[in-house]
């Protein structure tokens, strides 16, 4: 699964997706859950990740320390370096 930043006019969408092969053997990608418009995700990140973590099973993740006041997910800083492409 990885995370698939999607457009429609002027708003950006972030997904979660999977790449899978059809039945010629093709590779294909689907949506497994549409997670919100970049714009609002960035403002709710943390509690993504924590709901992430929750689902698989794993320990929730100590909250990270702040750079300009934002946490330093991976994500986060993902998001940050595709705004330009988007």
């Amino acid at each position: 699964m990885f995370i698939k930043l999607t457009r429609s006019g002027p708003r950006r969408y972030v997904q979660l997706a999977e790449s899978y092969r059809d039945e010629n053997g093709r590779v294909k990608q689907r949506t497994i859950a549409s997670l919100g418009r970049v714009e609002q995700i960035e403002r709710s990140i943390d509690s993504i990740v924590r709901g992430l973590h929750r689902v698989a099973g794993r320990p929730e993740p100590v909250t990270p320390p702040l750079v300009e006041g934002r946490p330093t997910f991976l994500i986060n800083q993902t998001l940050q370096m595709l705004k330009p492409l988007f």
